[in-house]
């Protein structure tokens, strides 16, 4: 429950949803009829919409929900791309708001990369914040952590930007994820971090109250209860100051559980019982569910089994029929959505048939023409579906031939590959070191100081030539790649990188533990291992760091480097980045070189998958 408070954060804003500031807001919205349909209109309809929507993520889900699908109608009609990809990310808020995680990972992925494009740099930390949290809720802590981080990195790289909000929101998810790991010296830090950069900005009083309640949360981990209660009095007095019910609610039920370490077993249940009536005005079962829990822990320590029994039986209904209820509710919207869109469709027909009927006077007349038009329209209708039937019979037969081609194009490339592969290890590399023992047979006594010196340079030359034929053979087909796949192979691939080279080398792999089909496999190997290059040539870097992504779309791929940079005004682009496009225009894939203006590089990969099949004991020929 505690680290499902998270989210909160990036709903926190000054005036924080009171129920007069709700009415106003509502007033503005229906008082904007009064201004021109124009530019100041939308702005002043989407800044309303945005608040709404905000404020009722504290108060009510359902109406948070309504003005977010407003909001997104409303953007698609007047065009507002940037305004639309907010939009879009409370979507995802709203999401983890329910408890529906992988929904909201799925809906900020592709709400992320449109941020990216806009270059929306605080947006982009939000979202990167509400992931964390997500990964936080499946317990996937790594994933979490690492996304906190970059989050922070966009802000620090991109200062005078204000977002204080989502420094504070991603600083907090920071918190949890440490508290969560036991780590509690550092959630301490992270905690006291957030609560301190609050308290000198005059709007953030729900961090400073939350800051208060996340380190009485530590203290209360740590055994140090007397100073967790503390905090959690000094949280529960500010955030009732500024109204935030949901904050006190999780206030009240820690406040209990500390209560009950402490034995104190009457004081306890009487805040159990403020925390129910509470979630009772929330309308939240979850906190319903721990009150549940809490109750039993008293009961059963009291001597009152009765009472222990049922509260332990309600909490386990409770916690039964949450996931039944959240499927139930996501029916009955559906449900609810089909029956107002056919209200209204049949509201329209019937005013249109009247329409007709009092128009048209000679209905009855020409009755029989419509009849005989329809039927030709229906006759048209089946040819047009026969041909367009035969059509895609044709279409279908022409895609599979055309895969066909491409299967038989890849995998001649594949033997050309390993063929050239082989012949340079076994003839090339075999000539080489033939030439090597040859050198080395010269007897260096009888040669002058200048011919010795020509000799040792021959020889390096020789022994650098051979390392180079190796490199070059494996890297044109690697082993492992055809073996174990793309995502050990890159593994192994920068481990040799760190070992050979003064440049440090990371890589993170989220969504690849099935194998991918075998040309999108060796054409994203091909690519990442020419962008390395490109950085070991030419980027002048300290440290690259690679990220490859899997989700439901495809797979993304960043190469990032804190180098010299990129030009993007350089006309001719080098060849390894031809070879780069060349192949992604083959995967039909997607290239961006991001922050070009400053230093380092920082290339976006996207290249989709189509194949729904994964190649399961399928190999490289």
């Amino acid at each position: 429950m505690n680290k499902l408070l998270i989210f909160l954060c990036f709903l926190a804003h000054s005036g924080f949803c009171e129920t007069n500031r709700i009415d106003s807001l509502k007033m503005e919205l229906k008082n904007l009829a009064q201004i021109p349909i124009g530019y100041t209109q939308d702005t002043l309809r989407f800044n309303i919409l945005k608040s709404l929507m905000r404020a009722y993520g504290d108060v009510s889900i359902d109406s948070s929900i309504y003005y977010n699908s407003y909001l997104i109608r409303f953007c698609k009609d007047r065009g507002l791309q940037n305004q639309m990809t907010y939009a879009q990310y409370y979507t995802g808020v709203i999401y983890e708001m329910q408890g529906k995680h992988h929904e909201s990972i799925r809906s900020n992925y592709k709400t992320l990369k449109l941020a990216e494009n806009q270059k929306q740099y605080v947006l982009i930390a939000s979202i990167l914040g509400v992931l964390a949290h997500s990964h936080a809720s499946l317990l996937q802590y790594v994933e979490a952590l690492a996304l906190c981080r970059r989050g922070l990195r966009i802000l620090h790289a991109h200062p005078g930007s204000g977002a204080y909000n989502e420094e504070l929101a991603l600083l907090n998810t920071e918190g949890v994820i440490f508290r969560e790991t036991g780590k509690l010296d550092e959630a301490l830090k992270a905690n006291q971090g957030m609560y301190t950069l609050a308290r000198t900005r005059p709007f953030y009083k729900w961090y400073e109250a939350h800051g208060l309640h996340a380190i009485g949360l530590v203290y209360k981990e740590q055994g140090k209860l007397t100073e967790a209660i503390k905090y959690h009095e000094n949280a529960l007095a500010l955030a009732n100051k500024i109204g935030s019910t949901f904050l006190e609610a999780n206030i009240v039920i820690n406040m209990a559980d500390i209560l009950i370490l402490q034995k104190k077993w009457i004081k306890a249940l009487n805040w159990s019982a403020r925390a129910e009536r509470m979630a009772l005005q929330l309308n939240n079962a979850s906190i319903i569910m721990e009150v549940q829990q809490n109750l039993y822990r008293i009961f059963k320590n009291t001597g009152k089994q009765a009472q222990a029994l049922e509260a332990y039986e309600k909490f386990s209904s409770i916690r039964d029929s949450l996931q039944a209820e959240k499927s139930r509710q996501r029916i009955a919207a559906i449900q609810e959505q089909y029956n107002t869109e056919q209200k209204a469709h049949n509201l329209q027909q019937s005013v249109q048939l009247l329409k007709k009927e009092n128009e048209n006077q000679r209905l009855a007349q020409i009755r029989d023409w419509l009849i005989m038009g329809a039927s030709g329209v229906l006759l048209v209708s089946l040819l047009l579906v026969r041909y367009n039937r035969r059509l895609r019979e044709k279409n279908k037969e022409l895609i599979r031939k055309n895969k066909e081609i491409k299967e038989a194009h890849f995998k001649g490339q594949a033997i050309e590959r390993k063929r050239v592969a082989l012949e340079l290890h076994d003839n090339l590399s075999s000539l080489l070191s033939a030439v090597n023992m040859s050198v080395q047979s010269i007897n260096t006594q009888h040669l002058s100081e200048s011919e010795q010196s020509v000799y040792l340079n021959v020889k390096h030359l020789i022994q650098n030539a051979y390392a180079e034929v190796r490199n070059i053979s494996h890297n044109i087909l690697p082993a492992e790649l055809e073996q174990e796949g793309l995502s050990i192979t890159l593994t192994k691939l920068v481990e040799r990188l760190n070992e050979s080279l003064p440049i440090k080398f990371s890589i993170v792999i989220l969504g690849l533990q099935e194998r991918l089909p075998v040309e999108i496999e060796y054409n994203m190997y091909s690519i990442v291992l020419e962008l390395l290059n490109n950085v070991i040539k030419h980027a002048q870097a300290t440290t690259t760091s690679i990220s490859v992504i899997r989700d439901e779309l495809g797979i993304n791929l960043s190469v990032t480097d804190d180098g010299i940079g990129f030009n993007p005004n350089q006309k001719k682009r080098g060849v390894g980045i031809q070879n780069v496009q060349a192949r992604l225009e083959s995967l039909g894939g997607d290239f961006n070189v991001l922050n070009p203006d400053e230093r380092g590089t920082q290339i976006i990969i996207s290249v989709p998958i189509e194949t729904v099949g994964i190649n399961r004991n399928v190999g490289m020929l």
